[in-house]
């Protein structure tokens, strides 16, 4: 997503800057949304996995992929709040436009 960001051109980023990309800003964030909510599904999902493995290495394992998810949501939700700040805009930020 990341990548995806900085290939935009220079009339998509003085939109943004004013306010008129909130639109697209949106739907990316109601995308990323709707991943966070898988991965919250997987971390609950594996974690009574790893609950129910009798094998120690096995649940070592589970354990550590929950973490790892744990991680990615977390970063996700830091994005999620950039993209939410950016969508305003620097003319949102004075409530001229909204």
């Amino acid at each position: 997503v990341e990548e995806k960001e900085e290939g935009k051109g220079i009339g998509y980023k003085i939109k943004l800057f004013l306010g008129l990309a909130k639109d697209l800003e949106e739907s990316e964030i109601q995308s990323l949304e709707r991943s966070k909510e898988r991965l919250e599904t997987s971390i609950a999902t594996l974690g009574k996995l790893a609950d129910t493995v009798p094998d120690d290495i096995a649940k070592a394992i589970l354990k550590a992929q929950v973490e790892d998810l744990e991680s990615q949501k977390a970063d996700m939700e830091d994005l999620i709040e950039k993209k939410k700040k950016k969508a305003e805009g620097l003319l949102g930020l004075f409530g001229l436009f909204g």
